[in-house]
């Protein structure tokens, strides 16, 4: 079994590292790859926040779509119902 050389274990962590496949960072004086921890609380934020905009952003179309529905509804006229997933 081959094992990396410092050198290009380096190299592969600096790809994965810059790609953002992993948070770390190398002290490449002393050979020590510093593991950045992920804030678990600040991160449950940032995740509502991202699926509050999403909400945000779809609720215009979804109002538009059930004033679509009511019209038709009021109108008496019978449209065929599709649901698409």
């Amino acid at each position: 079994m081959l094992m990396p050389t410092d050198r290009g274990l380096q190299k592969e962590l600096e790809v994965l590292i810059g790609s953002g496949q992993i948070q770390a960072r190398i002290d490449s004086h002393n050979k020590v790859l510093y593991a950045k921890r992920t804030d678990q609380r600040n991160a449950t934020f940032l995740a509502a926040l991202r699926a509050g905009r999403l909400r945000v952003l779809s609720t215009p179309e979804q109002c538009l779509h059930m004033e679509f529905l009511f019209a038709i509804r009021l109108s008496g006229e019978h449209l065929p119902v599709t649901v698409t997933c």
